[in-house]
């Protein structure tokens, strides 16, 4: 405590809580509390852990029964979405104290929700009409091919400049835009075709671009997500009458920003009504919220009005999430009362977004309901003739348009299989990152055989949330071999899903959008009724890799082969993966060593190769819990090549989960202390993962001065000579690999042959 880092609340009772506004929505990994050590750490008995959107809302997620010890990882089931965090205890009648608490998670790169079809019945224009086929017929939510349904649009002139565009009646955030074409005839009239987005009708900026056919219909992904309330479609030089039967535009309002925000009012422009010299209006924008007027970073006007007012100028238009009032606090802060916040585009169109009734205390945020669109804020006060007086205003926001992430193509290089091969046409050529759509540039896949089972699929090497996959057809030829294409994704390549289906023609290209993020680590295309050889050219798959598997992983130690450095009967090495997580030794279900010693050890053999997520000790409770302190994990592929991968100092508490900071592969797990000279005792050991491989080791040797030859497989993105040992091990017909420690990339090599190596950086290794 001396160290002046820690809280501690100011009365024994039970109903004692701390909490934390994470300031925005975020995806919550887990959550690690840091006890007080110099004294009263029992104090932190029974902990809880609860999340909420706001302070009404809270759901208990986490929950530790008994001592805390220094310090502890409340590990979510599940990723939990929330922005305020609250620690609490169950029934402890004691002071709340303790010293840190971190929450691991990351804000909400994208919309994590159902998007809808905004432009749905909005009003919608065009530069001519061919009678009776009207705008708003592509906003009726039928999409019905065929002119005869009486749903499709259609201008009335052959002309470069025909356009269609649709009001949304307000800024969204715009995710996609879905084009239906006319298909009983004349589909080749959309094609070419561009997608604007714009505030109004004057600021139209083009966001997505397909060049060649539309096919049968076609989703036109934004880069990155884009602000806007008018949508145009036109075409790039095609003098022919518009035509075609559905818009469909993915988006909403945001309910929160889903990134870090700024104060982005502070050292603008800012102005008042009048002026109390010399507390100017730009006072209140120059960082500092100290309440004295005697520190002169505070404003006041100059008479006793209704009118008075202050107001900045943010120098452009930003997305405002909230804004904070500091007050005056060395006097007069009741002059600060019924405050209204306005915002407007201009000093003309001011709109009041917020007001607190009453007075306003020390400080006050102003949350808008919804994100506010907006260059100027104004603070004003209903009905208040007395003289404004505070001492800063910040506004939280971000500038508009903004990117809110960009998300990469995650399928580029990685392992590709496909049915059948019509050589050289091999599933990695769909991966190389060349889009050519003609076969002889020698960049496109191509199975051999006549039938409706064909598959091409790719390992991502790793789970992530995918956002679209974009498949680009072969266009010299043989284009109608892709349709009906189906998407499916699964974790591994026994359960996959269908996510995304296309009925017809493929078109020159296809966004396959995903209607709620995805998770997986496979991706795999068919056809649905298809009986010919598939044939496209690159598939992208766009996503983030999740930081740890979001599926729910399994407790991969239970029942396996563990040993000790020695045994205090009957206490056995296995005890500690026989599932029970019972404390008490009496219980018969923990390990104990014989012998006070540092050099203890307990290990378990996995059986397998593993992906490692964490591990999860379970301390003795009863007695002596101490003697479980500066814990460290390793891991390895056997008993030789042990790596620390996790490590505790002081005591353990209860249980603790060690999260591997990436993930880790291994067979083996080893648990030590570092420099304790007393009995090994401890109840229960869960090791959270996946199989990697169904062979017990994964054995490679390095060729000294010599570099592998010969048949590519493909080339992956690895980290280690490990990882590319792991990855040629699960790979068909890998005799071996080049590791490039420049660029951190794996060549999987089938039969090969080697010759001299002369690059310092590059090594290359045999499959044992």
């Amino acid at each position: 405590m001396d160290a002046g880092s820690c809280i501690h609340t100011d009365a024994m009772s039970t109903e004692n809580y701390w909490e934390v506004d994470l300031g925005g929505v975020y995806v919550i990994d887990n959550v690690v509390l840091y006890n007080r050590l110099d004294c009263c750490g029992d104090r932190m008995r029974n902990v809880q852990i609860f999340v909420g959107f706001d302070q009404s809302d809270y759901e208990l997620l986490s929950y530790l029964e008994g001592l805390l010890g220094s310090q502890h990882t409340f590990q979510m089931d599940t990723h939990v979405y929330g922005r305020w965090v609250r620690v609490t205890r169950d029934s402890v009648p004691d002071e709340l104290n303790f010293c840190e608490v971190e929450v691991y998670g990351e804000i909400l790169p994208h919309i994590h929700q159902t998007i809808s079809n905004v432009a749905i019945g909005k009003s919608a224009f065009q530069s001519s009409t061919h009678e009776p086929y009207v705008a708003s017929n592509a906003v009726d939510g039928n999409i019905n091919g065929s002119m005869d349904a009486g749903s499709c649009i259609h201008t009335d002139a052959m002309s470069t400049e025909n356009y269609w565009e649709v009001d949304l009646g307000g800024v969204y955030v715009i995710d996609n835009v879905v084009l239906y074409n006319r298909l009983d005839c004349c589909g080749d009239r959309m094609r070419n075709v561009q997608i604007f987005v714009g505030f109004d009708q004057s600021d139209y900026e083009l966001l997505s671009y397909l060049e060649g056919l539309l096919g049968s219909q076609h989703t036109f992904q934004m880069d990155t997500h884009v602000y806007g309330r008018w949508v145009r479609v036109t075409r790039d030089s095609v003098p022919d009458e518009l035509n075609f039967c559905e818009v469909e535009v993915y988006g909403e309002i945001l309910p929160h920003i889903h990134q870090t925000i700024s104060n982005v009012a502070i050292g603008k422009s800012a102005f008042q009504s009048s002026t109390h010299e010399p507390y100017v209006a730009s006072n209140a924008v120059d960082g500092s919220i100290n309440g004295s007027m005697d520190a002169g970073s505070c404003m006041h006007t100059d008479g006793v009005s209704l009118e008075n007012y202050w107001e900045v100028d943010l120098g452009g238009v930003y997305v405002i999430d909230n804004v904070v009032l500091y007050n005056r606090l060395d006097c007069c802060g009741e002059r600060t009362r019924n405050v209204q916040i306005f915002v407007g585009f201009e000093q003309s169109d001011y709109e009041l977004l917020s007001n607190l009734e009453g007075l306003l205390g020390s400080q006050h945020t102003f949350q808008m309901d919804t994100h506010t669109y907006g260059r100027w804020v104004r603070v004003t006060r209903d009905s208040v003739p007395d003289e404004m007086n505070f001492c800063e205003v910040e506004v939280y926001g971000e500038f508009l348009p903004h990117i809110h992430q960009t998300i990469s193509n995650v399928a580029l290089r990685k392992l590709a299989f496909q049915s059948s091969t019509h050589e050289p046409y091999v599933a990695s050529n769909a991966v190389d990152g060349n889009t050519n759509g003609n076969i002889t540039a020698g960049s496109c896949m191509h199975t051999t055989g006549m039938s409706p089972d064909t598959y091409w699929e790719v390992d991502l090497g790793g789970v992530y949330v995918i956002d679209n996959v974009v498949l680009y057809n072969r266009l010299d030829c043989c284009s109608d071999r892709s349709r009906n294409v189906q998407v499916f994704v699964g974790f591994d390549q026994s359960d996959y899903v269908l996510l995304g289906y296309l009925d017809g023609l493929l078109g020159s290209q296809h966004t396959f959008q995903m209607n709620t993020h995805t998770y997986g680590r496979w991706v795999r295309v068919t056809r649905d009724s298809v009986p010919d050889e598939m044939n496209f050219c690159e598939i992208e798959v766009y996503g983030e890799l999740l930081p740890y598997i979001q599926k729910i992983v399994s407790n991969v130690a239970l029942g396996k082969s563990a040993f000790q450095s020695s045994t205090f009967e009957p206490y056995v090495a296995s005890n500690a993966v026989d599932g029970n997580i019972n404390g008490n030794i009496t219980a018969g279900s923990c390990m104990h060593t014989s012998g006070m010693s540092p050099d203890t050890y307990w290990e378990v053999d996995l059986g397998g190769v593993y992906v490692i997520v964490n591990v999860v000790l379970y301390n003795r409770l009863d007695c002596c819990v101490d003697r479980t302190r500066n814990v460290q994990v390793f891991v390895g592929f056997d008993q030789n090549d042990y790596v620390l991968l996790g490590y505790l100092e002081g005591l353990l508490g209860s249980q603790h989960t060690f999260q591997m900071d990436t993930h880790t592969y291994g067979r083996w797990v080893r648990i030590t202390r570092d420099s304790v000279p007393d009995d090994m005792n401890f109840c229960e050991l869960e090791v959270y993962g996946e199989l990697l491989t169904n062979d017990h080791n994964v054995r490679y040797g390095q060729l000294p001065n010599k570099i592998g030859i010969g048949t590519v497989l493909s080339t992956v993105s690895g980290s280690s000579t490990v990882d590319c040992a792991v990855r040629c091990k699960t790979s068909i017909n890998c005799a071996g690999f080049n590791f490039d420690s420049s660029t951190l990339d794996c060549t999987i090599l089938g039969t090969a042959t080697t010759s001299d190596n002369v690059q310092e950086h590059l090594y290359s290794y045999h499959m044992g």
